[in-house]
């Protein structure tokens, strides 16, 4: 457990992901892994916050004044939804507390949006013209990995090795299906319609069906060897956020249709967040097998060699 004390100037403010304290300079955390996870923001900036499920959400954004309050009050009402939507998944949000970082300013980085594990960082290049519904989607991708890569993490990645890069054939489920499930839980809200929805899903079979790199490199061996290119691709590459967006789909459509629409995606997304994290443990390729074969009482080994 560490104790973590920030000294700021006076009239600052400070936002963190991690715990708070009955002292507004004064955080803990439960162990490293948190600690090195959470973001810190001291200085001037708006926060707004509210409550979702009974548990408070900060709504951080910078520089101060850049975001409208009206654009707040909506942006707010877009994560809400999000927030009920996804914990309706799991039985509800795993964390004490949430933190929306959102910089509203161009941004020079090869990523500009992170996740951690009760928040996510968001560089908006727009600045002052980013409006509301244009910032769902990310929203939406950003959220559902308080789950599925923060909590449900492949076994190469339980516990992090902080020491070399953390390789591992599941990223197309880490990503892949956080994508997804961006698009499909944007729908359940009521915050793109199924047309929307529809569009999306076939601009992302579209995307892999036009990639020659299809035919030779798998899902599996896409996430293995994102380490090779990392900031830059190598130009005969495909994507597995992608590949396993499609994966994602066919499996949802599968498991419907083995089930008669008793069981979906979802009851595979729980068995990996009760019978993996909250046993403390991460997941394999061998072990998302064994979950989708049981919960559909039908044989998926074929479907992983042909597909993944």
């Amino acid at each position: 457990p560490s104790v973590v004390r920030f000294d700021v100037p006076s009239g600052w403010r400070i936002a963190s992901g991690l715990d708070d304290t009955a002292e507004p300079t004064v955080f803990t955390a439960p162990e490293y892994d948190t600690l090195v996870d959470q973001p810190t923001l001291m200085g001037q900036f708006d926060v707004t916050r509210f409550v979702v499920d009974g548990k408070p959400h900060d709504f951080v954004a910078n520089p101060a004044g850049v975001f409208s309050a009206e654009k707040t009050r909506t942006l707010i009402g877009h994560l809400t939804k999000l927030a009920e939507t996804q914990g309706r998944i799991f039985g509800g949000l795993p964390y004490r507390k949430f933190v929306y970082f959102y910089f509203f300013r161009p941004a020079e980085a090869s990523a500009t949006v992170l996740e951690h594990q009760n928040s996510y960082v968001a560089l908006i290049n727009a600045g002052a013209q980013a409006q509301p519904d244009d910032l769902v989607a990310q929203a939406s991708h950003e959220f559902f990995h308080v789950w599925n890569v923060k909590r449900i993490r492949p076994v190469q990645m339980w516990p992090y090795d902080y020491a070399r890069e953390n390789e591992t054939p599941l990223l197309w489920v880490s990503e892949g299906f956080t994508t997804y499930y961006g698009s499909l839980t944007a729908y359940r809200a009521g915050l793109k319609d199924a047309r929307s929805f529809v569009d999306e899903v076939a601009r992302a079979i579209a995307e892999v069906e036009g990639n020659e790199a299809r035919r030779y490199i798998s899902a599996a061996d896409a996430s293995t060897s994102t380490w090779i290119g990392y900031n830059n691709p190598p130009p005969f590459s495909i994507s597995y956020y992608t590949q396993g967006r499609n994966l994602a789909a066919l499996l949802d459509l599968s498991i419907r249709h083995d089930t008669r629409g008793a069981s979906g995606l979802d009851d595979v997304m729980r068995t990996l967040f009760t019978d993996f994290y909250q046993r403390g443990r991460g997941f394999s390729t061998e072990d998302l097998i064994r979950v989708i074969n049981r919960i559909t009482r039908n044989s998926y080994e074929g479907f992983f060699r042909r597909y993944v």
